[in-house]
């Protein structure tokens, strides 16, 4: 399956070194199939998680190094 263009442009911006934070929301359901935002080994660093009593966590991480 190709990458959407929302995908490629992410992996672009992260290709050119322009990203300084992420915010991943993981929400705990297995939906089968989705696309990879981060291809190869990725160092980050843990800023921030907060829990909310759904199960879905907020994590703030920066690019390591």
């Amino acid at each position: 399956m190709p990458p959407v263009p929302s995908i490629r442009t992410a992996r672009t911006f992260i290709r050119l070194g322009l990203v300084d934070e992420y915010v991943l929301t993981v929400h705990p359901v297995t939906l089968g199939r989705g696309q990879r935002i981060f291809t190869g080994k990725t160092s980050l660093e843990l800023i921030d998680a907060k829990t909310y009593q759904s199960g879905v966590i907020r994590a703030r991480y920066r690019p390591a190094g």
